[in-house]
Formats: C-alpha cells, sequence, structure tokens
C-alpha cells in the first residue's frame, strides 16, 4: 500500500496508473482509507493524464460510503 501510495508521485505514467488501480482496492480497510481517499482526489485534480485521472475516480468511488465526504 505505501509503494502504491509513492506511485501516485512517479513521472512514469505506467507506475501512475497502477498505482491509482491498487489503491481502488476496498478491502485495504478504513484505516488505510483515510490516507488514501485524500490522494486519490489529488490526483483527480492534478494528474497530466486523462486516463490516470479516471483511474483515479473509479477507484474513488469504489470506496463507496467511505468517500462520500469528498
Amino acid at each position: 500500500m505505501g509503494t502504491a501510495m509513492t506511485g501516485l508521485n512517479s513521472p512514469h505514467l505506467i507506475i501512475r496508473r497502477h498505482a491509482v488501480a491498487a489503491l481502488g482496492r476496498r478491502r485495504l480497510g478504513k484505516d488505510v482509507g483515510r490516507r488514501v481517499l485524500p490522494l486519490l482526489c489529488r490526483t483527480i485534480r492534478q494528474d497530466p493524464d486523462a486516463v490516470v485521472r479516471r483511474l483515479a475516480i473509479l477507484s474513488l468511488l469504489a470506496w463507496r460510503i467511505d468517500s462520500r465526504h469528498l
């Protein structure tokens, strides 16, 4: 999980894409969600790649009720 969070800042597109997909796994738990959800929101707003932004939206939606406040 920590590696995926770090991967969001990678200069390499494929790593960022994989990271946002990995962070959309709801089974990571609520504690992880508290740290991950703001990072996914930042990715949606700031990543230059449209596919990364789209994957971040899908990952955020996978968290369902936990992400509702964002």
